[in-house]
């Protein structure tokens, strides 16, 4: 019951995380991504006419030579600032998992979260001893849909057409980005991750065995926080831009 209360009067008025917060603030916040992502009871948002609007104001045209703060756009950072991002970033995936987690897929568990940074919410006790990812970081997270449960998820929210995609068992590569402000705030997409991004757009009419998605964590520090789902970022502007 202590653990509830604590959770309750955090989400009630929470602090934003910025460079003035310290490891026990940090820690509040896992708590806080932890406790909203259950809430959400193994569900994913639907399809929005409205996401493409969101992302056409996020998704930078190109890579951009310089990365974006999550808590204050395109700038010159600081070593602390770094830090500061990247403890964000993690939550941020820590909110994805958590999210993915709570579907059911089969098959999917700690080892789909192929992060870098994943080792910052060590510090939470349900995720003590979290070590780097050790093998090569082809996105955040990874899923092999094996299945088809994950695929079938999409279809039914409305993200994939049931007429190509049905009975498919696509491997989806799932990019996490998080922000304390609002959804189409303008994110940072490296060299690596844009030209993958480009490599896995979608055809009209076939199905494939890749499928690249962002995840849009944002509000990360508020009691609104919440995520979007950008299946085929690639195609969706390409469509929009037609």
């Amino acid at each position: 019951m202590a653990n509830i209360m604590k959770e309750e009067v955090f989400l009630a008025s929470p602090n934003p995380f910025d460079e003035n917060s310290n490891e026990e603030d940090y820690l509040k916040l896992l708590e806080h991504v932890i406790a909203t992502a259950k809430r959400k009871n193994g569900k994913i948002p639907a399809k929005s006419s409205t996401d493409i609007v969101g992302l056409l104001k996020s998704l930078p045209e190109e890579a951009p030579q310089s990365p974006c703060s999550p808590t204050s756009g395109f700038h010159w950072r600081t070593e602390e600032e770094i830090e500061l991002d990247r403890q964000i970033g993690a939550a941020g995936e820590l909110y994805a998992f958590e999210i993915l987690k709570g579907l059911g897929l089969p098959g999917f568990g700690l080892e789909n979260w192929q992060s870098n940074i994943r080792p910052r919410v060590s510090i939470h006790p349900s995720y003590a001893g979290v070590e780097a990812w050790h093998g090569a970081e082809s996105a955040d997270i990874t899923y092999e849909d094996s299945s088809g449960a994950f695929t079938n998820l999409l279809m039914h929210n409305g993200y994939l057409d049931s007429v190509v995609w049905k009975d498919q068992t696509p491997r989806y590569f799932f990019e996490v980005k998080t922000t304390t402000m609002e959804c189409d705030t303008t994110f940072f997409l490296g060299r690596g991750q844009y030209e993958r991004m480009q490599r896995m757009k979608l055809g009209d009419r076939d199905a494939s065995e890749e499928v690249y998605c962002i995840l849009r964590v944002f509000k990360i520090d508020s009691i609104d926080l919440d995520m979007k789902i950008y299946v085929d970022p690639a195609g969706m502007r390409d469509m929009a831009m037609k």
